[in-house]
């Protein structure tokens, strides 16, 4: 994957590495922020709305449901994280800037471990502001 990101194509991670039998995001694993981190990759937090409603985790799809998918602002981590940080460090604060950007843009309901009442790092809803744009999916 290294090898892609440097040729400048894109790859699509989902950083929890398993769905949610809940909806709400999970603790997700390290590799994501590695990725970002080694290769100074754009990173584009994608929220996706209801998908365990549609689908959920062990069930068939719901006929008639959709999901509804948020896009965030582009950013760097390179960019973001303060200098400084060892290595460990730097992958852990990643993965946390990673999940609270993909956390501010799902409802308060699906941000799971990184949602506000569970940290200081995600805001209390979704971003409605510029850049984050809902887009529904095709319905069944």
């Amino acid at each position: 994957m290294i090898r892609i990101l440097e040729a400048g194509n894109v790859v699509v991670v989902f950083p929890e590495g398993t769905r949610s039998p809940t909806g709400g995001l999970q603790s997700a694993k390290e590799g994501v922020a590695m990725l970002a981190l080694k290769t100074n990759a754009r990173i584009l937090p994608v929220g996706l709305i209801d998908t365990d409603r549609f689908w959920p985790k062990g069930a068939i799809p719901r006929i008639g449901g959709g999901v509804q998918m948020r896009v965030g602002e582009p950013f760097r981590l390179a960019e973001t994280l303060p200098p400084g940080l060892d290595r460990r460090a730097s992958k852990a604060a990643a993965t946390e800037l990673i999940m609270a950007r993909i956390a501010e843009l799902l409802p308060a309901r699906q941000q799971g471990v990184y949602g506000p009442s569970r940290g200081p790092h995600a805001s209390g809803g979704p971003s409605e502001g510029p850049g984050s744009q809902a887009q529904p999916s095709a319905r069944s």
